[in-house]
């Protein structure tokens, strides 16, 4: 629950379970986690619930439920920025250790939630996330598609659904979060522990076994879960030499210290500086990803820096960004996080979902409200890279011509915000401390 580790690995999950009431429960059908097949297989023409496509058919632009993708534009890019930020600073509310999350991943589970809501409670979530459903669904599609073949950055969703409640969900939805999202639907019985094993193996297998384990009991009120899975694993594009990599003392915030290794090397040419920090951008091959540290200036915390990052506080950061040749220290770490998010949602403004006044009714007829949100992460940081879960052109974070007559140092020996972006968008993907 505390400690986090540099630039290797990063996985996230996180877990958005529903529940309700039920009375009496069809035979539910056990699926493997690695079984592409979504269930039900097949439906009688009585039945409420179709025959649902293997989820590698489901891709975005479907026609038959009017979504077509869009890129993320300057106002979208704000809207997120915004979003991810404010949720970075209330879970940082409630630390005071190191800790990581993903904004993006939670994203994705809340566009898949939304599509499902109604009246007030979709209100809630579209004014945190400050995206229309509609728009979640077109950029969803749009992130979807951009995955890249060689798994260094890999998105996976799932549904999870049990007993009469397979039978009582609309194939609208389904559709629209399988063809958006690319969802997988599996039906099962979380009153069993098989149901545990399988949803366990499904998140190993989708955040590359850096999550291995995610339940050890399910609550058989459960009905259904959705689950967003997030794997990056990406190589420095200029690692850093064994040989600059020397134990050197790192000062926690309480004014502790401890010996850690430190890695010595260049970044990117690109200097970060404002009244709250000093930081770098150094990326990882292709360059399509970027590891962004912040470290705070003699006498500002952690959590002040934190509270000054907003959509517009970030803008101004990378636009006033300088060029010039820029060291950089980097700690090693490895470090693995889980927290729930309820009382962090309700503070952003999602309260409904989790009351007994929730409104689903594009999910189904039975009154279902939201009962848990579970993430966990996991992040490795070494001199080869990073492994991890989860830079619009107008938010352009690459600084290539520059004139090299400067020279910045920026060494993270004391605790420093950090975030993993993409470099297309400008949009952090992962926002973490190191304390």
């Amino acid at each position: 629950m505390r400690k986090l580790s540099l630039q290797r690995t990063i996985a996230f999950l996180l877990i958005v379970i529903l529940s309700a009431a039920l009375f009496g429960c069809a035979a539910e059908d056990r699926v493997k986690a690695g079984d592409s097949r979504i269930v039900p297989e097949t439906a009688g023409a009585d039945k409420k619930t179709p025959g649902y496509a293997v989820s590698g058919e489901m891709t975005g632009g479907a026609s038959a439920v009017g979504i077509e993708a869009e890129p993320m534009d300057e106002t979208l890019a704000d809207a997120y920025n915004e979003y991810a930020f404010r949720f970075f600073r209330e879970v940082l509310a409630e630390e005071d250790g190191t800790m990581m999350v993903s904004p993006y991943s939670l994203w994705f589970a809340l566009g898949m939630l939304s599509n499902g809501a109604t009246d007030t409670t979709l209100a809630e979530i579209e004014q945190v996330t400050g995206m229309s459903t509609e728009q979640m669904n077109r950029l969803a599609a749009w992130f979807m598609s951009r995955q890249e073949d060689d798994g260094v950055f890999t998105i996976a969703d799932s549904v999870w659904i049990t007993g009469k409640f397979a039978e009582e969900i609309y194939p609208e939805y389904l559709q629209i979060i399988g063809n958006a999202y690319r969802a997988a639907v599996f039906r099962t019985d979380f009153e069993k522990p098989e149901a545990v094993e399988d949803i366990n193996l499904w998140v190993s297998e989708h955040t590359k076994g850096m999550i291995p384990k995610m339940n050890d009991s399910i609550d058989p009120k459960t009905v259904m879960m959705l689950i967003n899975a997030i794997a990056f694993d990406a190589k420095w594009d200029d690692p850093f030499e064994e040989e600059n990599c020397n134990e050197e003392t790192f000062t926690h915030e309480d004014g502790t210290t401890e010996q850690r290794k430190l890695m010595y090397g260049g970044a990117d040419g690109t200097y970060y500086e404002n009244d709250f920090c000093t930081g770098f951008r150094k990326s990882y091959k292709d360059r399509r990803y970027s590891y962004v540290a912040l470290l705070p200036k003699e006498g500002v915390t952690v959590s002040e820096l934190a509270a000054s990052l907003t959509a517009e506080s970030y803008r101004e950061l990378i636009l006033n960004a300088r060029g010039g040749d820029v060291y950089v220290k980097i700690p090693e770490y490895k470090e693995e996080y889980g927290a729930s998010l309820v009382d962090v949602l309700e503070r952003m403004g999602i309260r409904e979902a989790f009351t007994n006044y929730a409104k689903f009714g594009k999910l189904s007829n039975r009154e279902t409200k939201v009962s848990g949100v579970i993430q966990k992460t996991f992040i490795e940081v070494n001199r080869e890279g990073t492994k991890a879960a989860a830079a619009t052109e107008t938010l352009q974070v690459y600084c290539d011509s520059v004139d090299f007559r400067d020279i910045y140092r920026v060494y993270l020996n004391r605790s420093f915000v950090y975030m993993i972006i993409d470099n297309l968008t400008g949009c952090p993907i992962f926002i973490g401390t190191v304390r």
